[in-house]
């Protein structure tokens, strides 16, 4: 007898689906797209972290950098190489220098050749393998012209003899590991027969316990952290082949992967990717389950007479609740595995984004699916669906049969008498709040999409305006200057003069200023930031420095720093506090901060003359003028500066807004993906809803026009409910969203770009009037069915 109940309740389930196989369907889709969502930035997140983690591996990317103030010896690197928590060491030389091919002269990070550690990926043609031979970032020839087996020259820096100037054999083409991030400099590999000092400029580490670990996880960290202090005790005494002199001045430095930008850039990403899913998936999941409830919900109010029955003949309400509970529990199974195959191909969509920004020398292009994670949600969505489907079904449990037999449910009628015995309103609106009171699960979930829907809207492009606009405004309130003339530190008195001299009979607006590259203590460890020396008279004419909190103009006083607002927030700094910055020995210096500025973009620091002087010493040149045109031709300052040296360069300051305009491509590329999930959650879920209301409505419609309703003020009978639920819905959207989209780009930002983070208006009146207009799109196609209702379909009702 168990046996034939259990298959009559397997029959039950299957035939429900059947019947409802629309609405089953519907809540597929629905769980499709919210773990697909989800499944996709998790599933994008983890390809790029393990693509990368490959790499590293397969290149023996160093774990730990170690540099001097005044380079290593070979010596010093045998030491390095004999802890017990270093499993390799190799000694490396880096330098700036000038590629020229033709017309071209390009800015190169020159670096010698490695056998172990930190080794080149060849992609084309050899390794160098005589002096005179260099290997080349592929980037780096699109932009000369260059070909592999052709000569460029290469130059060092204007009086440094770093390695050997002169024609060099290109071999072939390279990705180095420290070079991931185009930006960060176009690698060029030398033996290191071509270098001409004699001391590297710093050890490359690989730890012994890092090996095989996720260099993006905490737990490789804590596996480091032991050869970390090794080093650091073995630092305080290393100063092979230093004089004695200097080797009391020698500082160390030890820097782990997080000092890289090519890694700091990826996990970045990485990051952004799975906060972005975390966000959108909650959404996404809020709209499963109020989908399940009123799914389940419109069935069982349909199948009233039918549960009554089944309960006149002595079924137990586990037994009448089974096939809802398997409706729900199906659909979650169908749309998780549906889901997985939508995030597969969603996740490659957005990598294939990411590749199309062009920030990055490596283009991740393979997902990778995460097991337990994605077992873990479609378990948690199969309990989801099981929950709300019981859930809807109370009042249908918890009714006695000879209720339900009559098509009624106990907890309704006393809801119906509250509704009904209300003198407060017009009949008319009686009616309406009776209706939305007997259909509170469908109110509820209508108000729900839209709500949700628009949230999606709002959210994806705030991201996307919250991006562009700290673009925009990096431009036009940051980096007042238009043209960065780079001089470096050793040019003559008379040159300097006969620049300062052209600039003026140009006419244009210029400062002289110190722009270089500092360490500073971030807590964990050691970050770099751009630190900017000028007089601040100039200065303001060629930087914005605008207080955050107050939105006026700030500077420097005589005896502090401004801060980065983007560094002060990180490392919780306030006005008055002290931030440690390395002088170029790597010694520490305490800095006192007299306030905080705004800037998008990379870090940056505001030094005065006297707070530089004092901190570091005086004598250190200028080594950058940062020149406004006003209206002079940029190629007239270049001719005429470049008459006086051509060792100079040049940087506009918009020169960061090509790769502005890749990656503000693919942040619309993923608006627009939202935007179209949202309206087609929007269109599956209240086509339905429309088409289950008026069906129920039929009857009631019919009757009104029978008392003398037009066919207008039948459908304005139904408009009124439709008004009310969308527009409900919008406003919860919106207060909703608005918070949500403030964490949402908080989490999209990375550690060095900080988006713009008010409110935007512009978003969220793009959300209601998208998402207000579908609404009365779908049922303004929905409500053309009133006008072919006829007295003769009361018989079928």
């Amino acid at each position: 007898m168990v046996t034939e109940m259990r298959k009559t309740q397997k029959t039950d389930a299957l035939r429900l689906i059947q019947y409802r196989k629309a609405a089953f369907l519907t809540l597929c889709l629905i769980i499709m797209l919210g773990l697909g969502g989800f499944f996709a930035t998790q599933y994008a997140a983890r390809g790029i972290q393990e693509t990368i983690q490959d790499f590293f591996d397969q290149q023996h990317f160093w774990d730990f950098q170690l540099i001097s103030s005044f380079g290593a010896a070979p010596e010093d690197v045998e030491e390095v190489q004999n802890l017990p928590n270093v499993a390799d060491a190799e000694g490396v030389i880096s330098a700036e220098g000038v590629l020229v091919f033709g017309n071209s002269r390009q800015t190169i990070q020159v670096v010698s050749l490695t056998d172990r550690v930190s080794i080149p990926s060849l992609l084309s043609g050899r390794l160098p393998e005589n002096p005179g031979e260099c290997a080349v970032a592929p980037d780096l020839l699109k932009i000369c012209g260059a070909s592999v087996g052709e000569f460029v020259e290469l130059q060092p820096p204007d009086g440094s003899s770093a390695f050997q100037s002169g024609r060099y054999l290109i071999t072939g083409t390279v990705y180095h590991p420290d070079y991931l991030r185009r930006d960060s400099g176009y690698a060029v590999v030398l033996v290191p027969e071509d270098f001409q000092q004699e001391r590297f400029s710093w050890i490359a580490v690989r730890a012994a316990e890092g090996a095989g670990k996720n260099s993006f996880s905490d737990s490789y960290f804590q596996a480091i952290a032991g050869a970390r202090e090794e080093l650091k005790r073995l630092s305080e005494t290393l100063h092979g082949g230093l004089p004695s002199a200097l080797a009391q001045e020698c500082g160390w430095i030890v820097l782990d992967r997080r000092s890289n930008i090519g890694y700091i850039n990826y996990s970045s990403q990485a990051g952004a990717y799975s906060g972005a899913g975390t966000v959108f998936g909650s959404l996404f999941l809020l709209v499963t389950g109020l989908e399940c409830f009123s799914t389940v919900a419109v069935i069982v109010e349909e199948e009233k007479r039918t549960v009554g029955i089944a309960k006149a003949f002595g079924f137990h309400r586990w037994e009448v609740l089974y096939k809802y509970l398997m409706f729900g529990i199906g659909a979650a199974l169908v749309g998780s595995a549906l889901g997985i195959a939508f995030a597969f191909g969603m996740s490659r969509f957005l990598l294939v984004i990411l590749a199309r920004t062009g920030l990055y020398a490596i283009n991740v292009t393979q997902p990778v699916v995460m097991p337990l994670l994605t077992a873990a949600f479609c378990i948690g969505t199969a309990a989801l669906c099981a929950g709300t489907a019981a859930i809807s079904c109370l009042d249908l449990l918890k009714s006695p049969a000879e209720l339900l037999l009559k098509g009624t449910v106990a907890s309704r009628e006393k809801n119906a008498a509250r509704v009904a015995s209300s003198k407060r309103t017009g009949l008319y609106f009686r009616m309406i709040l009776r209706n939305m009171k007997l259909d509170r699960s469908r109110v509820a979930l209508s108000m729900g999409v839209v709500a949700v829907s628009c949230m999606l809207i709002g959210i994806s492009v705030t991201i996307n305006l919250a991006h562009d606009g700290s673009n925009y405004r990096q431009l036009s309130d940051v980096l007042l200057y238009d043209l960065k003339v780079e001089t470096g530190e050793n040019v003559s008195r008379e040159m300097r003069t006969a620049m300062d001299e052209k600039l003026d009979e140009l006419g244009v607006e210029w400062c002289p200023a110190i722009w270089e590259t500092r360490l500073f203590e971030n807590g964990d460890g050691l970050d770099s930031t751009i630190l900017v020396c000028a007089d601040a008279s100039k200065l303001e004419r060629m930087i914005g420095m605008t207080d955050p909190t107050t939105g006026e103009k700030i500077l420097p006083d005589d005896e502090g720093i401004l801060v980065q607002y983007r560094i002060a927030e990180n490392l919780h700094l306030s006005p008055g506090d002290v931030l440690t910055v390395l002088d170029r020995r790597f010694n520490p210096v305490d800095c006192r901060i007299s306030g905080y500025f705004v800037n998008y973009a990379k870090r940056m620091l505001i030094m005065p003359r006297p707070v530089y002087d004092k901190a570091f010493g005086a004598g250190s040149g200028d080594n950058v003028y940062l020149v406004r045109l006003n209206g002079v031709p940029e190629t007239t300052l270049r001719d005429e500066l470049l008459s006086v040296s051509d060792k100079i360069s040049f940087e506009r300051a918009d020169s960061f807004f090509e790769q502005f305009r890749s990656i503000s491509f693919a942040y619309r590329m993923i608006v627009l993906t939202v935007i179209g999930i949202a309206i087609l959650i929007s269109f599956v879920i209240l086509i339905n809803l429309a088409k289950i209301y008026l069906s129920k409505k039929k009857r009631e419609l019919i009757i009104l026009r029978l008392n003398g309703f037009s066919v207008r003020m039948a459908k304005a009978y139904v408009a009124y409910e439709v008004l009310f639920i969308t527009v409900v819905g919008l406003a919860l959207g919106v207060v909703a969203g608005i918070p949500l989209a403030g964490v949402a780009v908080r989490v999209m930002e990375k550690e060095y770009f900080q988006f713009v983070r008010e409110v935007q208006s512009t978003a969220w009146i793009i959300a209601v009037l998208v998402e207000a207009g579908f609404s009365v799109l779908i049922y303004s196609v929905a409500m053309r069915k009133i006008r072919t209702y006829e007295i003769g379909d009361l018989d079928t009702q």
